[in-house]
């Protein structure tokens, strides 16, 4: 048995989207699939909403058609040979900075996917039998702090009232037992916000989140997934 104390356990989520020009990337495989990272971890969520550059490491741009972007992980999937030598491979885009949720004492998780009943009149057995629909991910977060608190310390700011506000989809990163822990990346939503007050308790707030399908506005995106465990 492997247990597991979560006290040093980290939940963060996205800040505000920041420009990133000849991102070192760290590259692996053989040509014609090899895969560059951005080695900087802080960096490493790309922004969706803005398309990628890349280039090889002679400096000459990489062609789009020859390259498709994992956002949530800052991966450049290569589908043609690409010269990674000398200063390596560069990425030019944007990436989402991380922000720990201070003050958060409980995370829940739940996934699972809908069942859809495809009983008919005619079976012959007399149990239920069921199609695997759409996957779901949903789950909430207890802070002791306000939710007004600035969790960016730079030049933006980001509130978790806003972010519920406003519907900002916003990637939320929960690691499990510090660092080196298993850590689950996802694409949320913020959908609700629950105060809780006991006279010989102290005052809480549980925001409720679920998440949502991975969007992007360009064509070379990868297809992934939009929640993913670091040993998946």
């Amino acid at each position: 048995m492997v247990a597991i104390p979560a006290y040093n356990s980290r939940l963060q989520i996205t800040g505000t989207s920041t420009a990133i020009t000849d991102e070192p990337t760290t590259t692996s495989g053989v040509n014609p699939s090899k895969i560059s990272q951005v080695t900087d971890t802080l960096k490493q969520i790309l922004d969706p909403s803005i398309a990628v550059s890349v280039k090889d490491g002679a400096g000459a741009a990489v062609p789009v058609a020859n390259y498709a972007v994992n956002y949530m992980f800052g991966k450049i999937n290569h589908n043609s040979n690409v010269d990674s030598s000398g200063p390596g491979v560069r990425v030019t885009g944007q990436y989402l900075p991380l922000l720990t949720v201070a003050n958060c004492r409980v995370v829940s998780l739940k996934q699972g996917r809908k069942p859809l009943n495809i009983s008919v009149f005619s079976d012959t057995i007399t149990a239920e039998r069921y199609l695997m629909g759409l996957r779901s991910l949903n789950g909430s977060f207890e802070i002791l702090d306000s939710p007004y608190v600035d969790l960016d310390s730079g030049g933006g700011t980001v509130e978790l009232f806003d972010i519920l506000k406003q519907a900002t989809d916003k990637v939320l990163t929960f690691r499990l037992g510090g660092s080196g822990g298993d850590e689950i990346r996802a694409w949320v939503k913020i959908v609700g916000l629950d105060d809780s007050a006991e006279v010989d308790d102290l005052y809480k707030r549980r925001f409720n989140f679920v998440g949502c399908g991975f969007s992007h506005a360009n064509v070379n995106a990868l297809s992934e997934a939009s929640w993913k465990w670091s040993h998946e």
